[in-house]
């Protein structure tokens, strides 16, 4: 029988130079970001998915969101996907990219599940 874990986030995405400068590259710049990250989990079957989504009209700060997702075979390793998560958010700060939110709730079938936030620039992981 395989061993699964569901992984389920959000990351609420706040840019203030693109708004400043009018960059219009953040999707790019942000794709550039996941891609430096080497580490993303991976189960038998696949990797986690994400979507980088703009919902930013004229000038608001917020510029949407990333959406990351998906369904690991075969993978259990809750510290692995924290550390994603933790390399991701530190990346995204160092190249000007604001993290307003970020939760993630990940379940791992027939053990447990944890959720991820964020507080005070650092990230929790809890057992629920």
């Amino acid at each position: 029988m395989s061993q699964w874990t569901h992984v389920s986030g959000i990351i609420r995405i706040d840019d203030f130079i693109s708004v400043i400068e009018e960059d219009n590259h953040v999707e790019e710049r942000i794709e550039n970001i996941i891609a430096k990250i080497n580490n993303i989990p991976t189960g038998s079957e696949g990797p986690l998915e994400y979507d980088i989504v703009r919902t930013r009209t004229d000038n608001e700060v917020c510029f949407g969101y990333i959406a990351v997702y998906g369904d690991l075979r075969d993978y259990e390793n809750v510290d692995e996907i924290y550390d994603w998560f933790d390399s991701l958010r530190k990346e995204l700060s160092n190249n000007q990219i604001d993290i307003r939110s970020l939760c993630v709730k990940i379940d791992v079938e027939f053990k447990d599940s944890y959720i991820i936030f964020d507080r005070n620039e650092c990230l929790l992981l809890h057992k629920l």
